[in-house]
């Protein structure tokens, strides 16, 4: 695991391929709002966040199209509330 302005995340080894696309799905989504090249020294917690829900928050083939807090409230029943909504 590794860290950086307060976050955490997890790095993908090049051993687990079974990962890979997915990985590489994620970085191409990650750049429609960071730019390759760009100082992430410069990037504010807010705008990481924003970036952070709306990947989060983004519909799923494999969920049916359904958000996976959508997917969460039909499945368990639960109103998740204002914990989970946009900002």
């Amino acid at each position: 695991m590794l860290s950086g302005k307060n976050r955490a995340f997890f790095s993908l080894f090049s051993t687990s391929s079974s990962m890979g696309g997915a990985n590489e799905n994620t970085n191409g989504l990650i750049r429609q709002y960071i730019l390759k090249g760009t100082d992430f020294s410069k990037l504010t917690d807010k705008m990481i966040e924003e970036i952070e829900w709306k990947l989060n928050n983004r519909p799923r083939k494999s969920l049916g199209y359904l958000t996976p807090l959508e997917y969460c409230k039909i499945m368990f029943n639960f109103d998740f509330g204002s914990r989970c909504t946009s900002n």
